[in-house]
């Protein structure tokens, strides 16, 4: 499996989408984009949350953009930008994402344990 989907695999436990009935790649039948992640809240259906994962060295508010269009089209009321921790972000992009109301989340990107054995 390629780094990134396993980084996105693991970034679906996320604390911040317990709660909710989370969907994958769910997709908008009215514009068909695509985010990561769907939340609806449990109780109550009219709260959604979106969630993006980006495994990328430096945040750009390209990405940003992506996830505030998202939060748009779904009517969601929070929106999350999950990436690794090793991910650069900029002053300029972590305002832009406060000020857009989209909270950004640094997960670390374990690497499965090798042994020596593994090389062999």
């Amino acid at each position: 499996m390629v780094r990134w989907l396993i980084f996105e695999k693991k970034a679906r436990r996320t604390s911040t989408l317990r709660g909710y009935d989370v969907s994958p790649q769910k997709t908008s039948q009215s514009t068909g984009k695509r985010p990561d992640f769907v939340g609806v809240s449990k109780r109550n259906p009219h709260k959604r949350i979106i969630s993006e994962v980006k495994y990328v060295k430096e945040l750009t508010p390209k990405h940003v953009n992506q996830v505030r269009s998202y939060k748009k089209n779904w009517a969601a009321q929070k929106s999350v930008i999950i990436i690794k921790k090793t991910t650069k972000v900029p002053n300029q992009v972590r305002e832009y994402a406060k000020n857009s109301g989209i909270k950004i989340i640094k997960k670390r990107a374990r690497r499965k344990n090798r042994s020596s054995w593994d090389w062999f």
